[in-house]
């Protein structure tokens, strides 16, 4: 690859990571109506926990439907 092409992947790289975070970032005061946890393992050996705040004032159909596909043990596509 060519060093400008390099610089270009990484500026683009660069830009998407910090949209996503922009995007991503909630009203500050917005309370978090559910958490979900999911325990990671694989195999025998704890991996970790995986923690999502649902914000059902803000989205309350979609809290609404990962309530109860989770609950339905829907985990995948």
């Amino acid at each position: 690859m060519s060093r400008t092409m390099v610089h270009v992947l990484i500026l683009v790289i660069c830009v998407a990571l910090y949209v996503t975070k922009a995007y991503g970032q909630t009203k500050v005061g917005e309370k978090v109506t559910h958490k979900a946890k999911f325990v990671i393992h694989h195999g025998d050996t704890k991996l970790g926990d995986i923690i999502v705040n649902l914000y059902g004032r803000i989205a309350p159909r979609t809290v609404k439907n990962f309530i109860t596909f989770a609950g339905k043990g829907f985990w995948g596509l």
